[in-house]
């Protein structure tokens, strides 16, 4: 289960910037750069991640 901070960060991310998230997970760039440039806690980026991972094994 997400915790509420976390839900509280993802919604106040734009689609934009989640879009953005999700390409640079995919690409595997520096993800200490996002996470300072979108002021996000490394929590909300790991449950990202999660979603990218289960998106990637279910197009495979």
């Amino acid at each position: 289960m997400i915790p509420s901070r976390h839900i509280d960060d993802i919604n106040r991310l734009s689609d934009k910037q989640i879009s953005e998230i999700k390409e640079s997970i995919r690409k595997g760039e520096n993800e200490d750069e996002l996470l300072w440039f979108l002021d996000l806690d490394r929590g909300v980026y790991e449950e990202i991640k999660k979603t990218v991972k289960a998106e990637v094994n279910f197009e495979e």
